[in-house]
């Protein structure tokens, strides 16, 4: 089966760029959505930084049809945006791995192995040559420091990793998810992995907090598009949280499960996965607590943007209507079970569900609901942001686009300066012919990963 296409494929000027014949556009997008500098990129297809710069730039025109199919393949250009066609592999291709994931579930294994190759083939290149950020002078970006640590204890963990009592584990666990809510990479990098590694070595660890050391790791992945490893964490959270036999748990890490489908084109199993998991959780009763409602309440804004995704506008609706009832029955937004779930939450999944129909001005319009100050976690702040970001694109507003990606900066930093879905934003707005109102952005670029 072939691989989901990249999130940056999705974009108006990626499909304008490939309708037009403008592959060095196209090159560019691709190597910034994968977070690499022209050097790294350079090195993985054999080409010096400056010989891509000049087909990026095309100084040096893209025809020949073995250099379209090199860059293609390093990079993980669909062939047919080159306007070549698509061929089977020839017999040195590497074959997959095989390993028993999420993604080998209900047909879903559309591109599981063949993406983790392709991440892992560009991630130890990535991890060899850290990326220089101009407001980051230790020369790391926090993201993928994150990543690498990651991956290092999910793919090689450690035969002995350091012993810590089981209430250290749950404390550090809780640490953990602030940490990620407050978009403190840095932070993340230095705590998760290790609980991780612990957590998993430990056979006394109680499997609802193990589930949920593995829940933070694949939402981590998820924003860091980092969907090879992203399967393996969800895979051992769901395991772990099914061990648990908490309904709560179990809706949380489905969450995610859910999320990855639907980022591999799965939309109508992703919609499926949250709403059987949400009708899991005793929500009916007048009693019912905050963290059910909550969980319920996210599950049904999972799955209204997974039908939105799906082009099923009246089923996104019904569905972000529903998770509004449930919202109002909170009264107010909170966190329980690290949700930030409530009216306002609500709203921003509107955002985001208006965007992905094609519908920016009331992508826009949804946003001018959220009063300055309600949204007070800083990683759901970034998202509103960013998404405020793409509808602005979507709509042609460029200089809006870019003082959105500002204020998404200034309150969460270490996630802007990680996320390729910025620098694809990034490299959009330094190829507007006019750049009025965007003061800065060149140096905004440098900070978020966008060099050359």
């Amino acid at each position: 089966m072939s691989s989901p296409p990249p999130a940056w494929v999705l974009l108006p000027a990626a499909r304008e760029a490939a309708a037009q014949q403008r592959y060095g556009a196209l090159l560019r997008l691709a190597r910034t959505a994968a977070g690499l500098t022209l050097a790294q990129a350079g090195q993985l297809a054999g080409y010096s930084a400056a010989t891509l710069s000049r087909l990026e730039r095309s100084v040096q025109p893209l025809t020949d049809v073995r250099v379209l199919r090199r860059l293609a393949s390093v990079l993980a250009i669909p062939p047919n945006m080159f306007g070549l066609a698509d061929t089977p592999p020839t017999p040195s291709t590497r074959k997959a791995p095989q390993a028993t994931t999420l993604a080998d579930q209900g047909d879903a294994g559309q591109g599981g192995p063949v993406r983790r190759r392709q991440f892992l083939g560009v991630a130890t290149a990535v991890a060899a040559t850290p990326l220089r950020n101009a407001a980051d002078p230790s020369g790391h970006d926090p993201g993928r420091l994150l990543v690498a640590r990651l991956e290092n204890v999910v793919h090689q963990p450690s035969s002995a990793p350091a012993a810590m009592p089981v209430d250290r584990v749950r404390e550090g666990m809780i640490a953990a998810k602030a940490d990620f809510q407050a978009s403190r990479y840095r932070r993340l990098a230095e705590r998760l992995p290790a609980l991780l590694a612990t957590a998993t070595a430990d056979a006394g660890t109680d499997p609802a907090v193990l589930a949920e050391l593995y829940n933070t790791a694949t939402h981590v992945l998820i924003k860091l598009e980092v969907s090879g490893s992203g399967w393996l964490t969800a895979e051992r959270a769901l395991t772990a949280a099914r061990a648990s036999g908490d309904p709560a748990v179990i809706a949380n890490v489905t969450r995610n499960a859910a999320t990855l489908y639907r980022r591999a084109g799965r939309y109508d199993l992703a919609e499926h996965l949250a709403l059987d998991a949400a009708e899991q959780l005793p929500i009916a009763r007048s009693n019912a607590t905050v963290e059910h409602l909550s969980l319920y309440g996210m599950l049904l804004c999972n799955a209204a943007y997974s039908a939105a995704r799906a082009g099923d506008r009246s089923r996104a609706h019904e569905l972000l209507d529903h998770a509004n009832q449930t919202a109002d029955r909170l009264g107010a937004d909170r966190n329980a079970y690290w949700t930030a779930f409530g009216p306002i939450n609500v709203i921003s999944y509107r955002i985001s569900a208006a965007h992905a129909l094609g519908d920016a001005g009331t992508a826009i319009a949804h946003a001018a609901r959220v009063p300055p100050g309600a949204i007070r976690i800083p990683e759901r702040l970034s998202r509103y942001w960013i998404d405020v970001a793409r509808a602005y694109h979507q709509w042609g507003q460029p200089a809006r686009c870019y003082q959105a990606l500002l204020g998404a900066e200034r309150h969460a930093p270490e996630e802007v300066r990680s996320r390729p879905a910025v620098r694809t934003l990034a490299v959009e707005l330094l190829s507007t012919p006019r750049q009025t109102g965007m003061t800065s952005l060149r140096e905004f670029a440098t900070r978020v990963g966008v060099a050359g």
